[in-house]
Parts: C-alpha cells; sequence; structure tokens
C-alpha cells in the first residue's frame, strides 16, 4: 500500500467524524433556537391569556374563560388551548368535548405540582405539539383585592388557581428547520469537497519530492553518487532535497573506501599493540636502574646521615621517597600493560571465593581501618581468576582507604540482569563529585593530593580494562560526603568447559 493511500485512510475517517460532529452540532442547534423562539411566543401568548382569563379563574365559570382561550389559540396558531383547576380538572376547552374531563396522564402529576412553566413536545394525531403549561396564582393586594400573576417568582406566591396549557403545532417550525438543515448539508457537502481536492494536491505536492528522494536513495544504495532531487520550493522540503543533493555530493567526493577504513583501523590496532608493548617494557626495563638508585640512595642514607648538614639529609629523604614513588609506579603500569595481553582463555571462576582471597590479602588494612566487609551471594562467571581479584582488590580496597571518620562498611552484591551480572560495591566513605564520575577511571588521575591519600591513580583505569575486556561496563554513583556504590557488569556466558 503506498503512502498516500495510507494518509488517505487515516484522515478520511476523522473527517467524516469531524464533519458528521459538526452538521449534528449545526442541526441540534437550529433545532433549539427554533424551539426556544416558539417557547417564547408561547410564553407571550400565555401571558396574555392569563390576563384575560383572570375573571374567569376567580369565578371558575366556563363562559368567561373560553374567549381568551379561543383568542390566545388563534392568535398564537396553536393546536389547544385549557383551563385546568389545580387537581387537573379541566374548567375550559376550546374543545368543549373535553370540559369536565381530568387529566391523568403520565406527566400529569409532575406538572401539576410544578411552579414553573413546564414544556413538552408531545403528539397530536401524529403531529408534534409543543405543550406549553402555567400555574396562574393570585396575590392579596393591600386593600384586599386580589390580583392575578403570571407565573410569579418565589417572592410573589401566593395562591395557586390554576394552570393554562396550550399546544402549539410544530410542523412549520420542523419544516424551518429542516429547510436550514439542508442549506447547511449542501454548505459542507461543497466545503468537504473543496477541502478533499485541495488536500489531495497538497499531498500529492508533499508526496513527490519524497518520491524522487526514494529513487534517488535506491541510486545511492547501488553506490549511484552522481545523483541529485529537484529543488521547486524554499519550504521545509526544498531545504530537505537541498540536504539529501549535499549529502550525495559528500558521498561523491569522498575517496574513503571500506576498505581504506578497514586498512586505517588495522593499524590503530597496531598503534595499540605497540604502545601497549613499549609501556610493558619500558616498565619492566625501568626497574633494574631505579634498583640501583634505589640501592645507592639506601647505601648514602646509612652511611652519611647525621654526618652531613641537615638539608643534605632532606635531600636524602627526597630521593628515598621519590624512589619508592617510582617503584610503585611502575608496578602499577607494568601490571596495567600484562592486562588483556596474555592470551589464556576464561575459565569458570567463583567470584566469592575470588573476593574472601582478596579479604585474606587486605586483613592488615581491615583490622587496622575497623572496617566491616560484608557480600550477597555472588556468582560463577566466566573470567580470568588474576585479573577478577585485581579487580575486586582495587574496588574493596578503594573503598577502605577513601573512608570518612567512621570506620569503613562495605558490602559486594550482584544481581542477574537479561544477559549479564550486575556487580556493586558500596562504601559509607567520602564519597565522589559526580563531576569527576568519569575521570576516575582515567589512568594516572587523581582526586587528592599524595599526603592524603598514597597511590598511583592506576587502580581503576585497570578495573576499567578488565571490565571492558570482559564485554562489560564498570560506573559509579555517589554524592560528596555520602559514600559511593561503583557498578560493573559481567556477561553470562563465554566460560571456555
Amino acid at each position: 500500500m503506498s503512502l498516500r493511500s495510507k494518509m488517505v485512510l487515516l484522515f478520511l475517517p476523522l473527517f467524516l467524524f469531524c464533519a458528521g460532529l459538526l452538521l449534528w452540532l449545526s442541526h441540534r442547534a437550529v433545532h433549539q433556537a427554533l424551539l426556544k423562539e416558539v417557547k417564547a411566543r408561547g410564553l407571550w401568548k400565555l401571558e396574555a391569556m392569563a390576563a384575560a382569563t383572570a375573571a374567569g379563574f376567580r369565578d371558575r365559570d366556563e363562559q368567561k374563560l373560553l374567549p381568551g382561550l379561543q383568542s390566545g389559540q388563534e392568535t398564537a396558531g396553536g393546536a389547544y388551548a385549557m383551563a385546568l383547576d389545580p387537581s387537573g380538572l379541566v374548567l375550559a376547552h376550546t374543545n368543549v368535548i373535553e370540559k369536565g374531563r381530568r387529566w391523568r396522564d403520565a406527566e400529569a402529576s409532575r406538572v401539576l405540582a410544578s411552579d414553573r412553566p413546564v414544556f413538552r413536545v408531545t403528539q397530536l394525531d401524529g403531529a408534534p405539539v409543543l405543550d406549553i403549561s402555567f400555574p396562574v396564582w393570585a396575590r392579596p393586594k393591600a386593600q384586599g383585592e386580589e390580583e392575578f400573576l403570571f407565573s410569579p417568582g418565589p417572592a410573589a406566591r401566593g395562591s395557586k388557581l390554576g394552570i393554562l396549557r396550550m399546544g402549539i403545532a410544530l410542523k412549520e417550525t420542523l419544516g424551518t428547520e429542516a429547510r436550514i438543515f439542508r442549506r447547511i448539508l449542501g454548505i459542507a457537502l461543497g466545503t468537504g469537497i473543496l477541502f478533499l481536492g485541495m488536500s489531495l494536491l497538497l499531498l500529492r505536492r508533499i508526496l513527490r519530492p519524497i518520491r524522487l528522494m526514494s529513487q534517488a536513495t535506491a541510486k545511492i544504495g547501488r553506490r549511484e553518487y552522481e545523483v541529485e532531487v529537484p529543488v521547486d520550493s524554499s519550504d521545509e522540503l526544498g531545504a530537505l532535497a537541498r540536504n539529501f543533493n549535499s549529502m550525495s555530493r559528500a558521498l561523491a567526493q569522498s575517496t574513503v573506501s571500506r576498505e581504506e577504513l578497514e586498512r586505517k583501523m588495522a593499524e590503530l590496532a597496531r598503534s595499540n599493540s605497540d604502545l601497549e608493548q613499549f609501556a610493558y617494557v619500558a616498565s619492566h626495563d625501568l626497574q633494574e636502574p631505579l634498583r640501583k638508585v634505589a640501592s645507592y640512595a639506601e647505601l648514602l642514607a646509612r652511611r652519611h646521615r647525621g654526618r652531613l648538614d641537615p638539608e643534605a639529609d632532606k635531600f636524602i629523604d627526597y630521593i628515598l621517597g621519590g624512589v619508592a614513588r617510582m617503584r610503585a609506579l611502575i608496578v602499577d603500569l607494568l601490571t596495567y600493560s600484562r592486562a588483556g595481553r596474555l592470551e589464556r582463555g576464561f575459565s569458570r571462576v567463583d567470584t566469592g571465593v575470588v573476593l574472601n582471597g582478596v579479604l585474606e590479602n587486605l586483613e592488615a588494612t581491615i583490622r587496622e581501618s575497623g572496617a566491616e566487609i560484608s557480600h550477597g551471594p555472588l556468582p560463577s562467571v566466566a573470567a580470568d581468576s588474576v585479573e577478577m581479584t585485581q579487580l575486586f582488590g582495587n574496588l574493596v580496597g578503594n573503598a577502605i582507604k577513601f573512608r570518612g571518620p567512621s570506620p569503613p562498611r562495605v558490602r559486594v552484591e550482584c544481581e542477574a540482569r537479561a544477559q549479564e551480572w550486575l556487580f556493586s560495591v558500596r562504601d559509607n566513605g567520602i564519597g565522589i563529585d559526580p563531576r569527576y564520575a568519569e575521570q576516575i577511571f582515567v589512568i594516572f588521575k587523581r582526586l587528592h593530593a599524595r599526603s592524603e591519600y598514597p597511590g598511583t591513580g592506576i587502580g581503576l583505569a585497570l578495573a576499567k580494562k578488565i571490565v571492558e575486556r570482559a564485554g562489560g561496563r564498570i560506573w559509579v554513583e555517589s554524592q560528596l560526603g555520602r559514600g559511593s556504590v561503583f557498578y560493573f557488569t559481567w556477561p553470562m556466558e563465554g566460560a571456555d568447559d
């Protein structure tokens, strides 16, 4: 099915629904307006009839009531007119055979009990009639006489004398309503046809450039980059066509093929491998001259400390401190460069056993800091046991190192997700500013001075390298002074059986 057909099927029912709703509302509005006019005319006629029949109501005299009823019926174009007492007994009726009967239909009790005018649309000999019933009241005047009031408000009520009831034929009104509705329907149909025609023209104008771009896209898929679509407007479609042409020209001018891109990626991989090899060799080869520097610096300190001036002793301490930091840095750099270089495959590793081994290694630190380490059930995963030990060692060690004034509380947990495990290491330490949540995983990146917290700034970079080598992710959620939670994911599959 074409896009044009889909849009027509989408908008046509909506248009028909809106048009039908508009016609129904228009018909209802016309009906209510005409009926309101008939009601107002009937009210006015009944008010005149109430004045003309006042004496007849007072005396309950048919001869006095009948002329007013007949006159009101004729001038209002009514079908009938009658006067009833409060119980529903017909005192006078323009159809004299109805006199003396009692009104007993389903609506009689409600209308007779009403203190307000009641309007009803009924049928008389199969024709619609608006039946209007009005209560007539009497209120004593100051001199003791009575005045007759036509449907007074609550403050003016006196005794209820009876009800004036008149039926007004609605045939002419309904005929007028039908003529008006036919005109509205004709206008709506003409407007709808015009709207549909304009919509189809607009749809064609919108779809034409889209169809042309679809054809041009197919050519680009066949590596025919020298293709353009015509730009015949300055609106959004024209802008889209211009952008498409710019894209096709850029593709045509591009000389980098997929083979060239793959070659560059291979060169980048070789370059990264060479850099890792260089870091490994450099860190390994630097250990021997560093050992000599350290040996001679320690020998100098043993033989001459205290024999030279205090400033010389201070310089010796600087040398020894620098050598110690350099040794730690080289060891960490060597560990980082080794991560992922070994070609041994993953095997099934029990992370609970690995964590217990890490806690044994950190026993002295845990005892010194008063740390409390706990963990939930931990799974077996496909991993390198050495790297997994380094990963847990760095995360738990940092949780103890970066502690606050209270003893460290560290909780290690794991939960199963879709196709992966989600590990978390939660602590109550000093926390991390969220602005540095990404930077802490960069090698050599430190947020604190060495005098505050020792270290080389490689631990979290090593953790990230180990996790990403396994196909997982690592991140931290933390606030300053509120502790940290380090999360990392680990795939559920991949062990060598």
